[in-house]
């Protein structure tokens, strides 16, 4: 067939009798795994309007740029192999896969990265399977303005991966299934970078487990849909920096974090709704290593409305401050609870310290804040500042559980606001002060201590 013959059947026109309307619709060239691997002797190769059929591994030993001008790779049981030859390979410029609509017709991963740093850009991925694995990597992996849509794991990292890097794109998972999809499950890492930008995120999770050194960065992304949405466990980071965020309707947390110890965690300019619970921190730690001191954890200028169950949830949280918080239409604000193990002795601080400055707590249906501790090891110092309690069922809740004798809360209230709120206090382990605060239109307004430094001026 002449090169005129072939340009005038690149497109088929159908026409639709019910409506007499014309549709085109494009044909594409097709090439097996055996003619695109005799195209693969270049380091970068063009693929113009055509289908590439992976149902075999191709093994990619060269750096590589591959790109795609109006072509469709699909995978029916096969994978692309970019395979270093030693580890001095990671060392290499980047492989590429740039333009591509990606079909995937199979659950066994479609791309092995081994002793190679992978670039996908532009891309267009459909996994008709609605599971499996997408891509499997050790090192460096790259994925920029590219949507992909219907795995059960998007990314897994292997071994000595040391970096994932996501800039916008959209992620979409059927948020339905019964098992949740998860866009990358980083578990036993070293010296890992975590980098999610400017990313629409919906039925999948972020999970970072067993690891150490892992710098995190997650910032200016849309996440909805999720079981939950970011997780870190049994993690001790170099930095975890969550900002700038979006997260709706994560069905159980859109952040938790548990057994922690990190040398920065920021948690600023969040908006959480609608999700079951808000935050959740356990045993999370801010711990500057070069003068062994330990940091208060920082959240700032987060929005937290609107929580099936809870908007924050502390337990065993040393050090923590709070500012410039809004926490408004949830059943509970704030939870802390510090009471379920004692304190280790490794942590040179006594007590623990939480601050609340800047912040409106409003509209909660049963308390503003919860406090539980275990007095007996574990007492708190709670310090509220320039903040407003509006219309919460109970504002501040104190609860303690020990003996009568056990040591008190010590609790500062400075220059507040308290208004047409429940707020009942029975507990008589405090200490309290409250200077320069209005408490108007409370409708149960009840203070017990037995401290004789009790002031409300």
């Amino acid at each position: 067939m002449n090169e005129n013959n072939k340009i005038l059947n690149e497109y088929r026109r159908e026409s639709l009798s019910s409506t007499n309307q014309t549709v085109i619709t494009k044909i594409y060239e097709q090439i097996d795994c055996e003619a695109f691997q005799q195209l693969l002797i270049q380091e970068s190769v063009e693929i113009k309007r055509k289908k590439i059929i992976i149902d075999r591994d191709v093994q990619i030993q060269q750096v590589l740029k591959l790109n795609g001008i109006e072509s469709i790779i699909q995978f029916k049981g096969g994978s692309l192999v970019f395979e270093g030859t030693t580890i001095d390979s990671i060392f290499d410029e980047e492989c590429y896969i740039q333009g591509f609509q990606i079909d995937v017709c199979q659950n066994t991963p479609c791309i092995r990265v081994h002793y190679r740093n992978l670039m996908i850009m532009a891309c267009s991925i459909e996994n008709f399977q609605n599971r499996g694995v997408f891509i499997k990597f050790d090192n460096s992996l790259i994925i920029n303005d590219t949507i992909l849509n219907g795995f059960s794991v998007l990314v897994c990292c292997e071994g000595n991966g040391k970096k994932l890097s996501i800039n916008h794109s959209i992620i979409q998972s059927d948020y339905q299934q019964q098992q949740q999809s998860i866009l990358i499950h980083a578990d036993n890492l070293g010296e890992f970078g975590l980098d999610i930008t400017n990313s629409i995120i919906e039925g999948s999770s972020i999970i970072v487990t067993n690891s150490n050194n892992v710098e995190v960065k997650i910032q200016d992304n849309e996440f909805k849909n999720q079981q939950i949405s970011i997780s870190f466990e049994n993690v001790q980071n170099k930095s975890i920096i969550i900002e700038k965020n979006i997260f709706f309707r994560s069905m159980d947390y859109a952040i938790k974090m548990n057994n922690i110890v990190v040398d920065k965690l920021q948690l600023i300019k969040n908006t959480i709704s609608k999700c079951r619970i808000g935050l959740f921190l356990q045993n999370v730690i801010e711990f500057c290593p070069l003068i062994k001191h330990i940091k208060p954890i920082c959240l700032k200028q987060n929005v937290m409305t609107n929580m099936e169950q809870t908007a924050i949830i502390i337990r065993e949280v040393i050090c923590m401050e709070i500012d410039e918080i809004n926490i408004q239409d949830n059943t509970i604000g704030m939870d802390i609870d510090i009471s379920t193990s004692k304190m280790s002795e490794q942590i040179p601080i006594n007590p623990f310290i939480i601050s609340i400055k800047n912040s409106t707590i409003s509209s909660n249906r049963i308390h503003g804040i919860f406090i539980n501790s275990n007095l007996s090891y574990n007492p708190i110092n709670l310090q509220i500042s320039k903040s407003a309690f509006y219309s919460n069922c109970n504002a501040l809740n104190l609860s303690h559980q020990g003996e009568p004798h056990d040591r008190i809360f010590k609790v500062n209230i400075n220059n507040s606001q308290f208004q047409d709120n429940n707020f009942s206090n029975s507990n008589s382990n405090y200490e309290l002060n409250i200077i320069n605060t209005n408490i108007v239109i409370n409708k149960q307004l009840y203070f017990n201590s037995r401290s004789k430094t009790c002031q409300i001026m």
